[in-house]
């Protein structure tokens, strides 16, 4: 996933601001020191990650239940 968003971050440096890993950076140092992400505070940080977390978690709930569960 790392090396994803490295290669996604490099080819697209808009998108840098959306990926996990600086988000994540700056959530849990509790401001932006990477400085990839210029402006984010940790509270907006957090609300990505949240996002991110509850689509792949919703995701993962309607492929499980298609799958095992008829």
């Amino acid at each position: 996933m790392i090396i994803l968003e490295n290669v996604l971050g490099g080819a697209f440096p808009g998108w840098r601001r959306w990926l996990l890993l600086g988000n994540t950076i700056a959530f849990l140092a509790g401001r932006n020191s990477a400085r990839e992400i210029p402006g984010r505070s940790a509270a907006a940080a957090g609300l990505i990650l949240l996002a991110v977390a509850t689509v792949f978690t919703t995701t993962a709930l309607i492929a499980f239940r298609r799958r095992d569960v008829t």
